[in-house]
């Protein structure tokens, strides 16, 4: 008998203390020791079928060494360890081979069926899992189905190469959009939000990085780096300027403000609140690293000796209100309607005179 290749990857074909014969067919019939089993092969070495298994019962085999045919679809089968020749009755189904062409997935179906059978087949996708290895992974275009095995089929299956972006924000801070997969080659875009306010006129964050678009070729993290700032909030009492008002600072940023005195008053000193303390300072200008919240008082009182003649106000339009002049604190002054009210002194300002606090006169 010629030698033949066997087209099939079953690993119970292999093959110990062997019988072999072949019908009036063709077919070649396999007494396989290693399994217990008859296997029935076509003349080119395409597996057809297999029946047995091991044990003494019917249709069970322990050590089948020879075997004849005896007659149309009947076989003789010498069972040595059970000392016993039987008498086989067997079928041959034509088969057909499924062929599924994919680079990844594990494709799942392919080999030799039973024609006019449907056959199932799958392969995993993506691949190689949801989460990928280094931010690479594979989608499949079809992830499976069934096939009429009515002649030999071959599947293929294409593959997307798909990159991961990573985008990386602290406590998930600015609400980061275009983390995710996209197919190689495409174009992404990323945003964050900025600035993030933890508290109204208290602390924020803020980066300078908060968007981009680009061609993704290879997976990439990126890394938004977030500045904590605090916020400054400058005050002044009386007469006089402040080189700096309410601003945000980043932490640890050197801070300095300047109190500037008018001719008719005088800087006393800084009222210092923030976060954990009250103080005062008497220095000027005043130095500081800014670490956390804080309001800053300048303090100004009118020079000793100082007498303060009235001006007329000009108010900015809308206010409603009339024109005013200037007068010492506590001063007392009648309204139009005969009603006696203690006022505050005008702040000196930018242009003339702004009002801090105001009376009017009618």
């Amino acid at each position: 008998m010629n030698k033949f290749r066997i087209e099939d990857d079953d690993s119970n074909f292999q093959f110990i203390r062997i019988g072999v014969t072949v019908d009036t067919a063709g077919n070649i019939f396999v007494a396989n020791s290693n399994t217990g089993q008859i296997m029935i092969f076509n003349s080119s070495g395409i597996f057809l079928n297999k029946f047995g298994t091991f044990g003494d019962g019917n249709g069970e085999f322990l050590c089948p060494t020879d075997l004849a045919p005896i007659g149309s679809n009947r076989m003789i089968v010498t069972d040595t360890k059970n000392s016993r020749a039987v008498v086989l009755t067997y079928l041959i189904s034509e088969r057909v081979k499924l062929s599924i062409n994919s680079d990844f997935g594990n494709p799942v179906g392919a080999g030799l069926h039973i024609k006019d059978t449907v056959a199932n087949w799958f392969v995993t996708t993506p691949c190689p899992n949801s989460e990928g290895e280094n931010g690479i992974r594979y989608i499949a275009d079809s992830v499976g189905g069934n096939v009429k095995m009515d002649a030999d089929k071959l599947i293929n299956v294409d593959w997307t190469k798909q990159l991961f972006l990573n985008l990386v924000s602290e406590k998930n801070r600015g609400n980061p959009i275009g983390e995710g997969w996209y197919d190689s080659g495409t174009e992404v875009t990323w945003t964050v939000t900025s600035p993030v306010i933890e508290a109204p006129k208290t602390k924020r964050y803020v980066t300078d990085l908060t968007a981009g678009t680009f061609v993704i070729n290879d997976p990439i993290t990126i890394n938004v780096n977030w500045t904590t700032q605090w916020y400054l909030d400058v005050e002044k009492d009386g007469g006089g300027t402040i080189n700096i008002m309410r601003k945000w600072y980043d932490n640890l940023e050197p801070v300095q403000l300047t109190a500037s005195e008018l001719s008719t008053h005088e800087f006393k000193k800084w009222v210092i609140t923030d976060d954990t303390s009250a103080t005062e300072s008497t220095s000027n200008p005043i130095e500081f690293l800014i670490k956390s919240p804080r309001n800053m008082l300048a303090v100004f009182a009118i020079k000793d000796g100082q007498t303060l003649t009235t001006a007329p106000v000009s108010l900015q339009s809308g206010w409603n209100l009339k024109s005013f002049n200037l007068y010492p604190e506590s001063t007392q002054f009648t309204t139009a309607l005969n009603n006696t009210f203690t006022g505050k002194i005008w702040a000196y300002g930018q242009d003339g005179f702004t009002m801090e606090n105001y009376l009017s006169s009618a």
